[in-house]
């Protein structure tokens, strides 16, 4: 057994910068993908999804020294094997805006105390989503509307580590800290949907050597316990920038050149109000029968934790519109064009057709053809219908075939199936978050629209409609991150995906609802660094 003289200890709080899913793995009856809760019905996140996610992100940055942290892998050899160095607490929600106000949901006391606030403040939101599938259509067939609970953006955790070096080992230590700060850094489900951004708000660290009589008072002095955690037996500290080299950082600076539309589910809580309203005010302002998507959010920039309706433009509709005209320049670079294809099939059908029409006029023939001629007549036959396999293959093998799939899945990832037939998922290499906007930065304006039957030049039954769009104050600011791995396959895949910005910040790729009407044209920069 090792002597365990040194320890590395860490007492963190993180920050939800975009919403938050660790769920459970099954379905409830009302939810499709519920939240994690501990015995007390509280969200939490277990430790080991915080060291699986840790021990994955320091595999992919630093590599060689990984198993000697967090030890070894199940498949090593068994002279390799070694136990994990390190131990994380789970992570619980914290309320309090300073240190000295900081309480954390541990232990049975301070949930009984904290129960009642916790349940205030950390309302969870739900999230619907919809898949489409080649038709544009949702997926009904292989359940493809369905909904996710979500911690909101701002949800603060407190979490312990602690790490147990055979000798003094401040590198390594450092390692795992900066991996809180990293960009690829985000825990639960749907990283790449923009959910799970952590954002580090305090690090309280200490560095013991238990042969000092002093450390080990303090050691001692600690409980398990975060609740009011003895943070005064620490010292606070900040971590360094880093550059990450193995990431490209795309900083789009975006202003809107119109109205703008990310639709939203049906409000109950506007409609109840309106409910509560006398007529002469719902003939003021009636519901519109498609709004912007709301969401609470958790803000902690006053005195006290406030929870703000926000408005949400979400990172699946901005990384859809992106993937769609990545595709479209991915073709455009690949000179892959349709109407090229279609002729050049259809010319070698045509030919393939005669020399078939005159085989069958040479068998019917009342004379003998001679055999010199029939057998070339065959030879360029076989000739034809080589050059049509070798067409046919191509067309599934070209950008609309196997190597568009192989481009789309280094850099957005694909999803696994189930079954004999199944394929296998590869996570996407491109990262990007929610973008959510207060009610101070937008105004909003209602547009009544109708469709004209053409017969009597009245409106449609149920078509008279109308439609609540934002028109924003300020611009917007994206954030994508792209794992340079995704790159190296094809310089062609760097350059369609740098295409594809390109015509979001010259408002040729408009986001949201409504573009056909206008809605979502918006213009900006490009900032392209290192991560």
């Amino acid at each position: 057994m090792s002597n365990r003289k040194y320890c590395y200890q860490a007492f963190v709080i993180l920050e939800a910068a975009s919403p938050l899913r660790v769920g459970t793995g099954h379905r409830e009856g009302i939810q499709d993908n519920p939240i994690l809760r501990d015995a007390f019905q509280i969200p939490y996140i277990p430790a080991t999804s915080l060291a699986g996610v840790l021990r994955h992100l320091h595999q992919e940055v630093e590599g060689k020294t990984t198993s000697t942290i967090f030890g070894s892998a199940a498949n090593a050899l068994e002279s390799d094997k070694t136990g994990s160095r390190i131990e994380f607490s789970s992570m619980h929600l914290v309320l309090g805006q300073e240190a000295s106000q900081w309480r954390v949901a541990d232990g049975v006391k301070a949930i009984h105390e904290l129960k009642a606030p916790l349940d205030q403040h950390y309302r969870t939101q739900f999230r619907e989503h919809v898949r489409i599938n080649h038709r544009g259509v949702a997926d009904k067939e292989n359940h493809g509307k369905f909904d996710s609970e979500l911690l909101p953006k701002g949800s603060r955790f407190a979490c312990q580590i602690s790490f147990w070096p055979e000798q003094e080992d401040p590198a390594a230590w450092e390692e795992v800290l900066q991996l809180l700060q990293h960009p690829l850094f985000r825990l639960g489900a749907g990283s790449r949907k923009g959910f799970g951004q952590m954002k580090l708000v305090a690090l309280y660290e200490r560095q013991l050597d238990f042969s000092q009589e002093e450390d080990m008072d303090r050691y001692l002095q600690t409980s398990a316990c975060l609740d009011k955690h003895p943070t005064a037996l620490y010292n606070k500290r900040s971590l360094a920038t880093l550059d990450y080299n193995e990431l490209k950082h795309y900083q789009l600076q975006l202003e809107a050149e119109d109205f703008v539309l990310f639709g939203g589910d049906f409000n109950m809580e506007i409609f109840s109000d309106l409910l509560k309203k006398s007529d002469k005010e719902l003939q003021k302002g009636a519901l519109p029968d498609f709004s912007p998507k709301l969401e609470n959010i958790i803000a902690w920039d006053g005195p006290r934790i406030q929870e703000k309706e926000v408005y949400l433009f979400p990172a699946t509709s901005i990384k859809g519109a992106i993937a769609h005209r990545f595709v479209y320049h991915l073709r455009r670079l690949k000179e892959d064009y349709i109407d090229h294809q279609a002729e050049s099939f259809e010319e070698e059908e045509n030919q393939l057709s005669a020399i078939q029409n005159h085989l069958e006029r040479l068998t019917d023939s009342a004379y003998a053809a001679g055999l010199e001629e029939i057998k070339a007549d065959l030879e360029k036959l076989k000739e034809v219908e080589r050059e049509l396999v070798f067409l046919a293959e191509g067309l599934q093998s070209s950008v609309g075939g196997a190597y568009l799939e192989q481009a789309v899945k280094s850099l957005f990832g694909l999803a696994a199936k189930e079954g004999e037939s199944g394929q296998e998922g590869q996570r996407g290499r491109l990262l990007l978050s929610d973008v959510f906007l207060t009610k101070d930065k937008v105004s909003k304006k209602i547009f009544n629209h109708v469709a004209i039957d053409r017969f009597t030049a009245g409106a449609l039954d149920q078509a008279l409609y109308s439609e609540e769009v934002l028109a924003l104050k300020e611009g917007i600011r994206l954030d994508l991150y792209v794992e340079k791995a995704a790159f190296e396959r094809d310089p062609l895949i760097q350059q369609a995906f740098e295409a594809a910005l390109k015509d979001l910040v010259s408002g040729h790729l408009p986001l949201g609802g409504g573009v056909m009407r206008g809605h979502g044209r918006m213009k900006g920069e490009i900032q392209t660094t290192q991560a």
